[in-house]
């Protein structure tokens, strides 16, 4: 089911969970496979609570700031567009940042649909029965599971999404204004007994052997590294990213 013409792919689990980090180290390893200078990559991560903007979004229109405020949810912005989003450590965020040599030419639905294949065929060893609705979500019987997003930069791209496994989804219907507008949520969690690190563990299996040629890692290369902070402190930290 490989989509990709490259075998090598570097799965990567980086334990933070601090969301100006997490966010800059998105937008840094996007940067360097557009150089040239990191592998093709899945990524999985976790974020602390937080109210996740698009970069389209107006936060008054999109984000209950005073809910978020009485229950301690950063608010932040990402670089692709959708919806805002919420996190919290019962989400999955998967990441496959990809040089587009190594793709056929495809749209952004295309990318959707391929790269999502992958976490519905590692779940359905856990016997989900996992559906890729267009334009970008995967659902169980019409029930929102993941929604996703994309990135284009000259030589490479990202496609990222959520993954509800056991999320307080009380909160995201309080912390996201639009929830009413797309299809009713669910936790992976509500269907079989499955908690995040069944989850986690089943997705770097299945891709693991998915690619015969993929590593396993744990931290970010130097450089993502040391742009991550520079993008932390100078972008993801600052009010005017944020409020824009």
């Amino acid at each position: 089911m490989n989509n990709l013409k490259s075998k090598e792919l570097r799965i990567l689990f980086f334990s933070e969970k601090t969301v100006e980090k997490n966010l800059a180290l998105e937008e840094a390893i996007l940067d360097k496979i557009n150089e040239g200078s990191s592998p093709n990559t899945l990524r999985l991560w976790i974020n602390e609570k937080s109210a996740i903007l698009s970069i389209h979004d107006r936060i008054e229109d999109t984000v209950n700031i005073s809910f978020c405020l009485e229950k301690g949810i950063k608010i932040n912005r990402r670089i692709t567009g959708g919806g805002t989003v919420y996190h919290d450590e019962g989400n999955l965020n998967w990441s496959f940042f990809v040089r587009k040599e190594d793709v056929n030419n495809q749209d952004l639905i295309e990318m959707y649909r391929n790269f999502s294949s992958y976490l519905i065929a590692a779940l359905s060893s856990l016997n989900f029965n996992l559906v890729f609705y267009e334009p970008n979500w995967i659902g169980i019987e019409n029930r929102k599971i993941s929604g996703m997003a994309g990135y284009i930069k000259r030589n490479a791209f990202l496609i990222h999404g959520t993954l509800l496994v056991e999320s307080n989804l009380d909160y995201l219907r309080n912390v996201c204004k639009l929830h009413f507008k797309y299809p009713e949520v669910a936790n992976l969690s509500n269907y079989r007994s499955v908690n995040l690190d069944s989850v986690v563990n089943t997705i770097i299996n299945y891709i693991h052997e998915e690619f015969v040629s993929s590593f396993i890692e744990k931290k970010p290369e130097k450089e993502e590294e040391e742009l991550m902070i520079k993008l932390e402190n100078e972008k993801y930290k600052s009010l005017n990213w944020i409020f824009k």
